[in-house]
């Protein structure tokens, strides 16, 4: 995670490492560059451009939402930080081009409801699965593949602008945008497929061109030649890149149309994604952390708390730099499951929660809480730090 200073890392033999990237420097690093007209498409033969219902922007449903009060706050965000993401198989050699394009909102993982701009998106969720149908899933697992109505009806513009926006306000956004496929839809001429390859149809054309037949190749604009091979990387290229452009244009287009300033201009915005009442910065949730190490042992009443004390130690050793290789910062970046300290800061203090009947750790960037099993804290604490998951995921 380079989001932070002393950046847990984890880079995983044949793998690519985890990342995360700064919202103004590397993410939209291409924004003010030139960037290839929008209409001048990879050659296409007789392929219709999509078209995008502007009801559907996410522009204007912003300027709506300006005065919409705090609203609930129970949608879940479905996230990954696990290392065996879908990015790490994407970039091995043996691609697998007939699995489903899969995409999940990054946020917190399955001990939270949600992340920063949680409320926000899922107004913008719960308005286009109304509207469009453009989510899958359940209300509170919500996320969009290659197989919904979002791809189905072509609103791609859209779905570039979901997706700049996850990734400007919660950290890489979905899962599939590592930012080596980002790289990939703003500058190379090849661009990363919005669709899934549909199985039969893609195999019968193959099949056919092997066979020596030529009228798919003649469909798709190819004129045959001697060499089959070189005919069925035509037709693969057809298929897979040159028949998606108009597509992949319409992302990188919504996904370069949102500003990263949007929402630091307009404070009526900044109410979705921060605390209004509350903001704080990394001394102030210093001083907080501080407060909980003056507490320490007052909590044993009974031995099974001993993992109050354990945390407690923790702090203390954090507190006073004695902590080697994790830093506050990137204590709070993993704790909470955040990518990175969020732009706006830190909405409220900081609370640590400890419950005799919880299993797992939860963590909660919105409330910025962790509730703690009592049992085999360190273990846990050692093991979520080596492993650059999260505490929210050991």
């Amino acid at each position: 995670m380079e989001a932070c200073d002393n950046a847990l890392e984890l880079e995983p033999e044949g793998e690519v490492a985890l990342s995360g990237f700064s919202v103004q420097e590397d993410l939209f690093a291409y924004a003010d560059e030139e960037i290839a007209d929008i209409n001048q498409r990879l050659p296409v033969n007789d392929i219709e451009e999509e078209t995008i219902d502007c009801q559907c922007d996410i522009v204007e449903y912003l300027k709506k939402q300006q005065t919409t009060e705090h609203g609930d706050v129970n949608a879940t965000l479905v996230a990954h930080r696990r290392p065996k993401s879908f990015w790490n198989v994407f970039f091995k050699q043996n691609v697998d081009l007939k699995r489903p394009f899969r995409v999940i909102w990054a946020g917190e993982t399955s001990s939270d409801d949600g992340g920063p701009f949680r409320e926000f998106l899922l107004r913008c969720m719960e308005q286009f699965q109304l509207l469009n149908s453009y989510f899958f899933g359940e209300k509170y697992k919500l996320l969009f593949t290659a197989l919904t109505d979002a791809v189905i009806k072509k609103h791609y513009f859209v779905l570039g602008q979901l997706s700049a926006l996850s990734i400007l306000h919660i950290g890489r956004g979905p899962q599939c945008l590592h930012p080596g496929i980002v790289d990939r839809i703003l500058r190379s001429p090849n661009p990363v497929l919005l669709d899934d390859i549909q199985n039969g149809e893609y195999e019968a054309n193959v099949t056919s061109i092997k066979n020596g037949e030529t009228d798919s190749l003649l469909d798709a604009g190819i004129m045959p030649s001697k060499d089959r091979s070189k005919d069925l990387q035509d037709y693969c290229e057809y298929f897979c890149v040159i028949s998606k452009a108009a597509a992949i244009e319409q992302f990188r287009e919504g996904f370069r149309s949102i500003d990263g300033e949007l929402l630091k201009k307009n404070c009526c915005l900044r109410k979705f994604f921060i605390s209004e009442e509350i903001v704080v910065g990394l001394d102030s949730v210093r001083q907080v952390l501080q407060y909980h190490c003056g507490l320490e042992g007052s909590n044993i009443y009974e031995a099974k708390q001993d993992s109050i004390v354990e945390f407690e130690l923790f702090l203390v050793k954090l507190a006073s730099g004695g902590c080697k290789g994790l830093s506050l910062k990137d204590f709070l970046v993993f704790a909470m499951a955040l990518d990175r300290i969020p732009v706006f800061g830190l909405p409220k203090m900081f609370e640590v929660y400890f419950e005799e009947g919880e299993k797992m750790p939860i963590t909660s960037n919105c409330g910025l809480f962790i509730t703690i099993f009592m049992d085999n804290m360190s273990y846990n604490l050692e093991y979520a730090i080596r492993e650059c998951v999260g505490y929210g995921l050991v």
